[in-house]
């Protein structure tokens, strides 16, 4: 059953230069759906649509033309309270996330004021229970994001999204700018995030490597179009596409 669907989305920018504006359009006619405990993987090279995408299902920025339909719910602006808690987002770069004058404490426990998702006296506890999930303590509260590794605040930034306790995560590239390692690790915890609380991840990649150790699902993106679609296994073992099989052949292997 679906959670997440997007209907007709189209999206074009504006390209100003001295003597004219024209318009470039990054998203065309995109159909996608997420299922309810699925990690579906949108991949495709750089400048292929796959950020943009993501903005507009995380409602950071608005459609040319389409719906997002949630829970068999067509979703307009201003979100609900609770729509807007169940759909969380962790960025590309982990150094950009958290504010970089507050530990990482004051980041973390001022949503959880803000929304009042467990009692205040009940917080610590409650973010313990999220760090140890993700291999975190609660002495990394204490520190400023200048002097944590990007791997620990890629961890922090997840912990950040599932405090809020969404249905649905949104990752964008998050393990872009981490070491292979480190990567690797980031992906296993996805897995078992979902594993244990039934949540459903759109993963966001140029790296099909990483993407086949993770996805049940794959769509495949260029130029704002959605080229090919499947099951990881069918699309490892027998892609249609021409620019599927370009992807395959060439984007280098995590080890």
């Amino acid at each position: 059953m679906s959670i997440l669907e997007g209907k007709n989305i189209e999206k074009s920018y504006k390209d100003r230069t001295f003597l004219k504006t024209s318009h470039h359009q990054v998203l065309k006619d995109i159909h996608l759906e997420l299922e309810e405990g699925e990690i579906l993987a949108l991949v495709g090279e750089s400048g292929s649509g796959k950020s943009t995408l993501a903005n507009i299902l995380g409602f950071l920025i608005d459609p040319d033309q389409g719906e997002i339909i949630y829970k068999g719910r067509s979703l307009k602006r201003p979100l609900d309270r609770q729509d807007r808690l169940d759909i969380q987002m962790v960025f590309q770069d982990p150094f950009m996330t958290l504010h970089p004058r507050k530990t990482v404490g004051q980041s973390l426990y001022e949503p959880l004021r803000l929304h009042k998702i467990v009692q205040e006296e009940d917080i610590k506890d409650y973010l313990a229970g999220l760090l140890n999930q993700c291999g975190l303590s609660l002495d990394h509260l204490d520190r400023y994001p200048r002097a944590l590794s990007g791997g620990q605040l890629q961890r922090l930034n997840i912990v950040r999204a599932l405090s809020l306790k969404p249905k649905i995560l949104i990752a964008d590239e998050i393990i872009t700018a981490l070491d292979t390692p480190i990567a690797l690790e980031i992906i296993q915890l996805l897995k078992e995030i979902r594993d244990r609380e039934k949540i459903s991840i759109l993963f966001i990649s140029h790296d099909l490597a990483s993407v086949r150790r993770i996805a049940d699902r794959i769509l495949v993106m260029k130029d704002g179009e959605i080229l090919e679609r499947g099951q990881t296994q069918e699309i490892f073992q027998a892609p249609k596409n021409a620019y599927t099989k370009k992807l395959l052949a060439s984007i280098p292997r995590l080890s």
